[in-house]
């Protein structure tokens, strides 16, 4: 250990002074609060933007393929599913899976109750897992005259499984419905939640008195090698001039907007965090050079140059803020652990899209969030150390 290193360690843990003692708990506290902060900011983000993407995706797929709307009712358009566009889709090795889907805006009324809805109606093929994932109560659907409804629904209308309801579908004559409810399902996502009811395609083709191959659309899930939007252009590039793929993102883009907004809020809450620990560190460090300044009056006295005392408070800011980034990470980890296994934290799901605060960790982060707060904290208390050069062994001791 060099002259530096050990008359930094000496300052920074063992003095016997109260008022040093005090400070340097302040910056280790400020430090570790900072970090602490920053790591769980960035984990809710990233636990927001994921489990809401997922969910949307595994709900409406990567891109969707559909008739381009030229007519005022778009949703009794459809697209042929031809043989050629099957084995397109299926020897496409951006696509992982894909399903037949069409949609119909109705509306659900049981005694004088009504609301509009949106019956979505899937392929045999659909993405069964998910909705099997999120279904509560029951079973899904099997059967032509089967419907899955959402929890928010379901205590709306007082619905419990085998229940029928009746949906009313306005096209150049009234059509009604009668469909069994056999599950009930709880996505997360409010907006979902409110407007969808799921089914089998057979309802909506035979609502719309469309042939056997007539389909609302494809729900296309992309293979994750493939960026979606390579994937979109290239589908477009290939379909009859009636039909085009879009994202997802642009079938729900106040979500993906709310979503782009929350890493603008993170970037704020570290930048600010930055600011605050660095402030903390300045005043600390400016705080222990005075009471020191006694010292280093002594140390000049003893041959030991400007940049030499500077090495030792640098040193000493250094084994400060290492300290209370530790405890800052140890703090963030605890916390995010706690609310992985427990989901004590709760939301009020109409505003979040979901019911608990989500956590997701990412090692990366963590190791960029602490480098760039060590690095940020050691150049910010670089302009402080310069005090050192200002204070001669005569005015230190009389100072003291």
């Amino acid at each position: 250990m060099n002259f530096e290193h050990f008359i930094a360690k000496r300052i920074s843990f063992q003095s016997k002074r109260s008022f040093s003692k005090m400070i340097v708990r302040i910056a280790i506290t400020g430090i570790a609060l900072g970090i602490a902060v920053m790591i769980l900011s960035l984990a809710v983000i990233r636990g927001f933007k994921s489990t809401i993407q997922e969910k949307l995706r595994n709900f409406a797929g990567d891109i969707q393929i559909s008739k381009i709307q030229l007519a005022n009712n778009p949703e009794n358009s459809f697209i042929y599913q031809s043989d050629s566009l099957s084995t397109a889709l299926k020897n496409n090795k951006g696509i992982a899976h894909y399903n037949e889907f069409a949609s119909k805006v109705g509306v659900l009324r049981m005694g004088s109750q009504m609301d509009p809805i949106v019956l979505k109606g899937l392929g045999e093929n659909y993405n069964s897992s998910f909705y099997q994932s999120i279904l509560t109560q029951g079973r899904l659907f099997q059967q032509a005259n089967e419907i899955i409804i959402s929890k928010d629904l379901a205590n709306r209308y007082q619905v419990a499984l085998n229940t029928s309801l009746y949906i009313y579908f306005a096209d150049e004559q009234l059509k009604i419905r009668k469909l069994k409810v056999v599950g009930i399902f709880d996505s997360g996502i409010d907006q979902l939640d409110r407007m969808y009811i799921i089914s089998s395609i057979d309802i909506i083709k035979s609502v719309n008195n469309w042939q056997h191959k007539e389909i609302g659309g494809y729900e296309i899930y992309a293979n994750q090698r493939m960026p979606e939007e390579q994937l979109m252009n290239q589908l477009n590039a290939s379909l009859s001039f009636d039909a085009y793929a879009q994202t997802v993102t642009a079938l729900y883009p106040s979500m993906f907007e709310w979503l782009a907004l929350l890493d603008v809020n993170g970037q704020v809450i570290i930048i600010l965090m930055l600011l605050v620990a660095g402030i903390n560190m300045i005043s600390a460090l400016l705080i222990i050079i005075l009471e020191r300044s006694a010292t280093i009056g002594l140390l000049k006295t003893l041959g030991a140059k400007n940049i030499s005392i500077q090495k030792i408070f640098l040193w000493n800011a250094g084994y400060l803020i290492t300290y209370g980034l530790l405890i800052g990470n140890a703090i963030a980890l605890f916390i995010s652990f706690i609310q992985i296994k427990t989901h004590i934290l709760k939301l009020d799901q109409t505003n979040y899209y979901m019911s608990y605060v989500p956590i997701e960790l990412s090692f990366s982060d963590i190791i960029y969030l602490n480098v760039g707060a060590l690095f940020a904290c050691i150049l910010m208390v670089v302009i402080p150390s310069f005090l050192i050069t200002k204070i001669t062994a005569i005015k230190a001791i009389r100072f003291n």
